[in-house]
């Protein structure tokens, strides 16, 4: 604890001889600073940063970079009456410097700042500086001299006011149905461990007092809880990733947490159980180291039995050792991309995206924390390990299912044990009889021929998405004895069968013995700092079934929450699964492959019951090590022989390595669609008002290196600039940018998808399809969840059963998808000049087979004379659409400035709200009633008050363009409920802003 604030100056004023106190302290001030967000000019380096001057700790301190005017400033959040501040000097001051206010304006840009205090005669040491009582927000320090060639050293800013902000504590939740007792709220707290000087014993004490610690985020990083606690600037945003200290995060912390064993407790086993830790943890319980976890992606379990007491109040501490190896921070910038990955690779398993890639910066501490739950259960003397569920099928038989049970049982006591383990589903029932001497550990296999139940007939199957439905089954699992409950575990599961064949060496993927054509995705990171939580990965993972894709790849392995793969198997996405191995340019092989190898078993053995995982995969671009490679075959042939696994990710049988630029649709239909390629590269810019969320409004436009921080790097840069130049002519504003960046995210990703579509090669996964943070490149939808125009290329593209042009043949195809054949479907095809004039139109009808893409050679198109519009439609019976599709054409790829010249198009819009299982929805009707095409028309919904956007919302298509007398109906669904007013807002290429309101 700090000592008073006036003996704390008085002892100053008598060492140093120095006073600026002009009025007297009172015991009602308190540090109104202490622990808040401080902003700064810039730094030194990446180690001296300005939030160390609010920590409370004169070791830690802001080195500014010597500029005319170093500044920080300290967020109070709140509006406190301020009377006095405290600047602690380190051996670099300011002789003259100023202290300022402000109470207006956003934290990220203070507006009206007003002067309190200014000086010519600083001397350096600790000035207190006292004044009138004004209220403020902000308070700022500038330094207007300092030494030659040295910036200023400030190791505390303290600013002492009638109040500061009181962080908010989560409660501890109660005991769950099921019994478990999840850690995620109540007494957390966390410390840097160079603040601590008790050690783990003393610490796990219950009765331990924990002073000036922070609040703690379990599950979450140690830069999430500072982050929570308002002690940092959001790193999301603008160059504020430079204002976090590299050094201070780059350290061990103390997780603490009191919280009482429940009653119910009585009698039974007790576990401590950790589901994700980064990168190693030691452990305490009431005064008594219990055990450590190693290695980001295992699992720990610890027997508290005897130690803790149902009851009463238990203690735990938590050491959190950071990457031994985290490599030096990566810094993007408009003509640099900097490097991808590093020397942070000898460490895996661990978060090694943390380290910075040319999507995603350099996170301060690697993402150091809990990051997943922390839970107490209780059991009793047989516990049950990993159970292992596996479906098969008779293929081409789907008729039956064939189910097969592993579980491993352990007796944790010293006697013998006889008990019933019983399974329940909707799908069948078992129970068998098992016996265990004591401390006994027996694996017990179930299958059809001592379980005829286990043999299941007419199964309800499960499919990718596109494909059928989703039948999800839920196993209860339980081991009893004398009726009694000892341990019980869940297995969700669905039941398919995949079977993996090699066309000319590439692989391609069945389900169920039907072949899919692969449509999917790449996950770098869920995000940047590991904010996640279940409901995210539903909303992410369902807009990715919302696009029509059915893959996602974990790339390098980065998400490991259960989640995750429950959303995937509810909304139908095959999981493509990798270790955590980066490309062998990127980083070093881990060194210590028995780390690796355990973390690797304890993830198969957690995630292999889930329907979705579909293949597990060595390493990104390249071989692993051969003793790795050759451990994950044999692990897998031990703990999963029910997937395929491939070493690496672009080596056959599949292809990789991009290219990860836009390229011209004819390229795409000349250079790929053959084969399964992991990774095809989009840029996909944002719209403008993700642009004015992500960065302040001076670095907006032109472009700038603060477009730099957020990917927007070379060689991207010139090949996107260029692109967009030559199509649609040089941008003039922020505006002009972003609404041209969206006729090339809709032209490049469609053609990409109708490439594979048209080829049926194995499949292909965008690069990316999810972004980790703020990013201007790899994305579909951005960081807010705002979707590009890449999101509806992609949706369009991807569609089950889908109508499309191919420009380098100018033939018109129909792909399907489906199980089904497709019998007598009408085709059309139209095209329209610039004016909007129909300068040809031909249908005709069809039939198309399951799993495959007709060439309907009667409606081959002419050659383009000037730009050009083509419509498509397929429709079925009673002219019902089934497929729709749009392109812009001219005489020259990618050379389309006339469309600078198309009119102004105004379409008629009728709205109204809908009320769909208990759920708001909004349809809106628009209509072209012009002779002339309406182009990219976007539709957004926003406040009433304010034009605010509602994020995220689920349209039924958007972007969309309209021929002349053309009719679409759209639906937006708001993803949370809205109170307020709303409006829908269009705009497009060449249709002005307008809003439409919503009648009941």
């Amino acid at each position: 604890m700090k000592t008073s604030i006036g003996f704390k100056i008085l002892f100053f004023i008598l060492l140093t001889g120095y006073s600026t106190c002009v009025s007297a302290f009172t015991n009602e001030y308190v540090n109104s600073a202490l622990n808040r967000a401080v902003y700064q000019s810039g730094a030194a380096d990446y180690d001296h940063t300005a939030h160390l001057t609010a920590d409370g700790y004169q070791s830690t301190y802001w080195k500014g970079k010597g500029e005319p005017a170093d500044w920080i400033y300290i967020d109070l959040g709140m509006e406190p009456e301020i009377a006095s501040v405290i600047v602690y000097w380190k051996s670099v001051f300011s002789s003259a410097y100023r202290i300022e206010i402000s109470t207006a304006g956003p934290a990220v840009k203070p507006e009206n700042w007003q002067v309190i205090f200014e000086t010519q005669t600083g001397n350096g040491g600790v000035d207190s500086i006292s004044f009138k009582p004004v209220s403020a927000r902000y308070v700022r320090l500038v330094c207007l001299n300092r030494e030659k060639g040295n910036g200023p050293e400030v190791a505390e800013f303290e600013v002492y006011g009638t109040d500061r902000v009181q962080p908010v504590i989560i409660p501890q939740k109660p005991v769950q149905k099921d019994g478990k007792l999840v850690l995620s709220g109540g007494n957390w707290v966390l410390k840097r461990q160079s603040f601590v000087e008790e050690s783990g014993e003393q610490l796990s004490q219950s009765d331990f007092k924990a002073k000036d610690w922070i609040p703690a985020t379990v599950p979450g990083t140690v830069l999430v809880s500072y982050l929570n606690n308002g002690s940092l600037p959001d790193p999301n945003y603008g160059d504020q990733q430079l204002m976090i200290s590299e050094e201070f995060f780059t350290a061990p912390f103390w997780y603490r947490n009191t919280f009482s064993i429940p009653e119910s407790y009585s009698g039974k086993k007790i576990w401590l159980n950790f589901d994700g830790i980064n990168r190693k943890a030691i452990i305490f319980v009431n005064g008594k180291r219990i055990g450590d976890i190693t290695g980001a992606f295992i699992r720990g379990k610890f027997d508290l039995t005897g130690l803790a007491e149902p009851g009463k109040s238990c203690g735990l501490a938590v050491l959190i050792l950071p990457n031994e190896n985290p490599g030096a921070v990566t810094e993007q910038h408009l003509n640099d991309p900097d490097g991808n990955g590093g020397i942070i690779g000898l460490d895996g398993p661990s978060i090694v995206a943390s380290i910075g890639w040319n999507w995603m910066p350099t996170i301060r501490g690697r993402n150091a924390g809990i990051w997943q739950s922390v839970f107490l259960e209780a059991t009793g003397e047989v516990t049950l390990e990993d159970p292992y569920l596996i479906t098969d099928l008779n293929l081409p038989d789907t008729t039956r299912s064939d189910i097969s049970l592993e579980v491993t049982l352990v007796n944790q006591s010293a006697g013998s044990v006889t008990g019933n383990l019983v399974g329940n589903s909707k799908t069948f029932s078992f129970q068998k009889t098992v016996s265990l001497s004591a401390g006994e550990r027996k694996t017990i296999r179930l299958n059809k021929t001592d379980f005829p139940q286990l043999s299941v007939k007419n199964p309800k199957l499960w499919w990718p998405a596109g494909y059928g439905s989703q039948h999800l089954d839920t196993l209860q699992l339980q081991f009893t004895t004398d009726s009694h409950p000892s341990d019980k575990k869940e297995i969700v599961f669905g039941i398919r069968k995949f079977t993996y064949t090699y066309d000319q060496n590439h692989l391609k993927v069945s389900v169920n013995g039907f072949p899919i054509v692969i449509r999917g995705g790449n996950w770098g990171m869920a995000e940047s700092m590991l904010k996640t939580d279940a409901g995210k990965y539903d909303l992410w993972v369902r807009l990715h079934r919302d696009m029509n894709l059915n893959m996602i790849r974990n790339w390098v392995g980065m998400v490991g929450d259960d989640a995750f793969y429950l959303a995937c198997d509810r909304y139908g996405l095959l999981i493509w699964d990798d270790f955590w191995l980066a490309n062998p340019v990127d980083g070093p092989h881990p060194k210590d492959n028995a780390l690796f190898m355990s973390n690797a078993a304890d993830k198969v053995k957690r995630f292999r019951n889930h329907a979705s995982v579909a293949l597990w995969v060595g390493r990104n671009e390249g071989y692993p090590p051969a003793v790795l490679d050759s451990s994950l075959r044999v692990m897998l042939s031990s703990l999963d022989n029910s997937r395929h696994y491939l070493s690496s990710s672009a080596d056959r049988p599949v292809t990789g390595l991009g290219p990860y630029e836009n390229k011209s649709p004819e390229w795409y239909f000349t250079n790929r669609g053959t084969t399964f390629h992991s990774e095809q590269g989009i840029v996909a810019v944002p719209v403008a008002e993700s642009m004015r969320d992500m960065m302040p409004a001076d670095n907006l436009w032109p472009v700038n290196d603060m477009w730099g921080l957020h990917d927007w790097t070379q060689p991207r840069v010139r090949i996107y600039t260029e692109t967009m130049d030559s199509a649609y002519g040089k941008a003039t504003s922020l505006e002009d940018f972003c609404r041209k960046a969206q006729l090339l995210n809709m032209e490049a990703p469609k053609a990409m998808m109708e490439t594979w579509q048209s080829q049926r090669g194995g499949g292909v996964l965008l690069w990316m399809s999810h972004p980790a943070w703020p990013s201007l490149i790899c994305q579909t939808y951005d960081y807010f969840l705002e979707p590009t125009a890449a999101f509806f290329a992609i949706k369009k593209g991807s569609e089950p059963v889908h109508v499309f042009w191919n420009p380098v043949t100018n033939q018109i195809q129909v792909a399907n998808n489906t199980l089904k054949n497709l019998k007598k479907v009408t085709v059309s095809a139209e095209l329209f000049d610039l004016k909007g004039k129909k300068i040809f139109a031909k249908s005709t009808v069809a039939s198309v087979l399951s799993n495959s893409a007709s060439v309907l050679s009667e409606l081959n198109l002419p050659p383009a004379n000037g730009i050009q519009f083509l419509k498509l439609n397929l429709t079925g019976e009673k002219d019902k659409l089934i497929s729709d599709n749009f392109y812009w054409r001219g005489q020259q790829s990618q050379r389309y400035r006339e469309l600078n010249e198309l009119k102004e198009v105004r379409l008629t819009a009728v709205s109204k709200i809908l009320k769909q299982n208990g759920k708001t929805k909004y349809q809106i009707t628009l209509t072209n009633s012009t002779s002339g095409i309406a182009l990219m028309t976007r539709l957004s919904l926003v406040n009433t008050s304010g034009g605010k956007r509602i994020l995220p919302v689920h349209y039924s298509d958007n972007y969309v363009s309209f021929t002349p007398g053309e009719t679409k109906v759209i639906t937006l669904e708001p993803e949370a409920r809205t109170d307020e007013p709303v409006q829908i807002k269009l705009e497009g290429w060449n249709v002005p802003v307008q809003f439409s309101s919503p009648a009941n």
